[in-house]
């Protein structure tokens, strides 16, 4: 898991990684898409929680969000 969450950081060249994360989701046969949780880096990607024969991806996200946006987008 470590591994391809420091592989995308280096990617953007990301030095504050602590704010983004990487969530796995399936890709269902009908073409919807279903969240399944956030990639531990502690874990190794075949460690992960993963139904088969879904296919599956990891989106890149942040996970730092302001308490107040109002007050963010106006500074």
């Amino acid at each position: 898991g470590k591994d391809l969450f420091d592989l995308v950081c280096g990617t953007f060249g990301l030095r504050e990684t602590w704010y983004f994360g990487l969530q796995s989701y399936i890709l269902v046969s009908d073409g919807s898409v279903k969240y399944l949780n956030w990639l531990k880096p502690d874990k190794i990607l075949s460690q992960h929680p993963l139904p088969l024969p879904f296919q599956f991806c990891y989106f890149f996200h942040a996970k730092f969000y302001p308490e107040d946006v109002e007050h963010e987008l106006i500074q």
